[in-house]
C-alpha cells in the first residue's frame, strides 16, 4: 500500500495593538462632518473648478463611466467626506469630451500639534478609488506631509501601489477599503506640528477619502507578506521523501526593530 504523509505548517508571531490616536478621532477633525472643517484645497491647475469637494454621502455615481460600487463604505460616510470626482467634472454626467487631460489637486489638513509625540506616525483613512491614468510626474493617489506649515513637503507616497487601473481592457472595478500609510520617522523627528496632504493626480475616475486619523505607529507591527515557499505537494509517497525548504517574507512596520522574530513550521 502506498503510504502518504500530509504536511501542515503555520506561522506564529506577535503583532502589537494599534498605537495611540494623535488627531482625527474627534468630530470635525478627519471625518469631514458637515464640511471641510479646516481642510483646504490647493489646485495648481488651470481648470480651477476641477478640485476636491465636500460630498454629503460619499456617492460618486453621477459620472458617465461611474458603473457600480460608487458609494464610499466608511463609518461616517453619511455625515460627509472629501471627493475628487473627475468623471463628473469632465463629463457633467452627460458625455465624454474628445480630450480629458489629467488634473492635479491637493487636499490639505489643518496644522496638527505633534509636540508631545516621540514615536513614528502613520495616517489611517478609508477610501473609494478607481483610476485610469496618472498625471506626468505623479502616481494617481498620493500622500505627503509638511512640518513647516506647508512651506515644503515630503516626497509623495503612493497610497495604492500595485492597484490595477480601471481601463476598458482590464474592467477593474472600484476599491473600497481602509488604508494605513506610514510617514518616514526621519521626516518628523524634532517637529512640533504636521500637515497631511492628499493629492489627486490623473484623469478618470475618482478618489474619495474619509475618517482620516494620525496615529502613533505601534512598537512592533509584524505581517507576513504574500511571498512564501511551502511543501511542493500536499501528499508525498514515503519512497519519495526529501528535505523541504520553507520560506516566508515577514515585514515589521513598527517603531522598534524586532531582531528575534521567528516563524514556526
Amino acid at each position: 500500500m502506498l503510504k502518504k504523509f500530509t504536511f501542515f505548517f503555520s506561522l506564529i508571531f506577535a503583532v502589537s495593538l494599534q498605537g495611540q490616536t494623535i488627531w482625527g478621532d474627534q468630530p470635525g477633525e478627519g471625518d469631514f462632518d458637515g464640511g471641510f472643517n479646516g481642510w483646504t484645497v490647493e489646485t495648481p491647475n488651470p481648470m480651477t473648478d476641477s478640485v476636491w469637494v465636500w460630498s454629503p454621502n460619499g456617492d460618486v455615481g453621477n459620472g458617465v463611466l461611474a458603473a457600480d460600487g460608487t458609494i464610499l463604505n466608511s463609518p461616517t460616510a453619511t455625515n460627509g467626506c472629501a471627493a475628487y470626482n473627475y468623471d463628473f467634472f469632465i463629463t457633467g454626467g452627460v458625455a465624454i469630451p474628445p480630450t480629458f487631460p489629467p488634473m492635479v489637486s491637493h487636499l490639505v489638513s489643518p496644522v496638527i500639534d505633534i509636540s508631545g509625540v516621540d514615536k513614528s506616525m502613520a495616517v489611517n483613512f478609508t477610501q473609494l478609488i478607481r483610476w485610469f491614468q496618472s498625471a506626468d510626474g505623479f502616481v494617481y493617489s498620493n500622500l505627503s506631509a509638511s512640518v513647516d506649515g506647508g512651506a515644503t513637503w515630503s516626497d509623495y507616497i503612493d497610497c495604492n501601489s500595485g492597484l490595477l487601473n480601471g481601463s476598458t481592457l482590464t474592467r477593474f472595478g472600484p476599491t473600497n477599503n481602509n488604508k494605513t500609510i506610514n510617514i518616514p520617522k526621519e521626516f518628523t523627528e524634532g517637529a512640533d506640528s504636521i500637515q497631511i496632504r492628499f493629492t489627486f493626480a490623473g484623469n478618470f475616475y475618482y478618489w474619495v477619502v474619509d475618517d482620516v486619523t494620525l496615529v502613533e505607529r505601534p512598537d512592533y507591527d509584524l505581517s507576513a507578506n504574500n511571498f512564501f515557499a511551502r511543501a511542493p505537494s500536499l501528499f508525498t509517497p514515503k519512497t519519495q521523501m526529501a528535505p523541504i525548504g520553507f520560506l516566508i517574507d515577514v515585514e515589521n512596520q513598527g517603531d522598534n526593530p524586532a531582531p528575534n522574530t521567528m516563524a514556526h513550521v
